[in-house]
């Protein structure tokens, strides 16, 4: 078995890798270059006589350029996953290594069980830790949540990109998320702030959907992030409540706020990933609806 990075004439074939004709999801990679997700001698192939056996994807977010993610990893299922898939990314990240990478990531959803555990063994036996452990919420339509109009709201595109970035370091003070407290000890809470604001932006940026919420007296309550990743699926990705606020129920506004703007957008599969330990947004997305569909596991290498 031989890996390599790709060429232009290899893509037609690297997106067909482990997907059914009848696949609806099948790789776009055209789009993912030109978007700048992803590069050509960041893609690489492992085949055998002329037969891609599996493939893997390395992106970087631009605000990052030193922490490497592996965007997709896929392994045909004709073939053993963990003979493929450790020979995979043994190469490929023995060929990234003089790069200057810092860090590669990769978060891996759970599917079937089996599947699952085997991919976190894979991962592991290359060297990479769990630094977060998340669960997924999806919802095809949500519950109304009675507000009675206390909380009004102002988008990004009327307080400006200074304020909100203020707004992301409010809110995440004694934050439960492990991957922003992570970022604030690396960074300090100003500059994982606006790194994190960055970061959004290149996911999807709206200016009005982009939301952050006042009590009737005025005072800031908390923002709302919802975002388009297909005319289809959005996502909440991004919410919170500043330390004075918590507890009156304001992450249930929230919430509602940012799946409506959705729903009424079009979307019709909305999700939500949040870190295992934050139990007041869990019960907050069961009650307008959502429902647990899988886990998350984030895991890190140092390069």
């Amino acid at each position: 078995m031989k890996v390599r990075t790709i060429n232009l004439e290899d893509v037609a074939q690297f997106e067909q890798i482990g997907m059914g004709a009848d696949n609806k999801s099948i790789l776009n990679l055209n789009k993912w270059l030109d978007a700048g997700r992803t590069k050509l001698e960041w893609c690489f192939v492992i085949e055998e006589e002329g037969q891609f056996l599996g493939r893997v994807i390395y992106g970087i977010f631009e605000e990052q350029p030193y922490d490497l993610k592996i965007w997709q990893i896929k392994i045909d299922t004709a073939y053993d996953l963990l003979e493929v898939g450790n020979k995979l990314l043994t190469d490929s990240i023995m060929a990234l290594k003089p790069k200057g990478f810092r860090t590669l990531e990769y978060h891996l959803y759970s599917t079937a069980s089996e599947v699952f555990e085997t991919y976190q063994y894979l991962f592991k036996k290359q060297g990479f830790h769990i630094v977060q452990e998340k669960k997924s919420y999806e919802a095809n339509q949500v519950h109304h949540v009675e507000t009675a109009k206390r909380l009004y709201y102002k988008t990004m595109q009327e307080v400006g990109e200074e304020a909100f970035i203020d707004a992301i370091e409010m809110v995440t003070e004694g934050t439960l998320d492990r991957e922003d407290l992570a970022s604030i000890m690396s960074y300090g809470s100003k500059q994982a702030a606006a790194l994190y604001y960055q970061l959004l932006k290149e996911i999807d940026f709206n200016e009005t959907w982009w939301r952050m919420a006042y009590n009737l007296t005025g005072e800031f309550v908390g923002l709302v992030v919802p975002q388009k990743f297909s005319e289809t699926r959005g996502a909440i990705n991004y919410i919170g409540v500043t330390p004075a606020q918590r507890g009156n129920g304001y992450i249930n506004d929230l919430l509602w706020e940012g799946s409506r703007l959705m729903t009424e957008d079009g979307i019709q599969s909305l999700i939500a990933d949040i870190d295992v330990q934050n139990h007041p947004l869990e019960k907050a997305l069961e009650l307008l609806g959502y429902q647990y569909k899988r886990s998350l596991l984030t895991l890190k290498l140092d390069l």
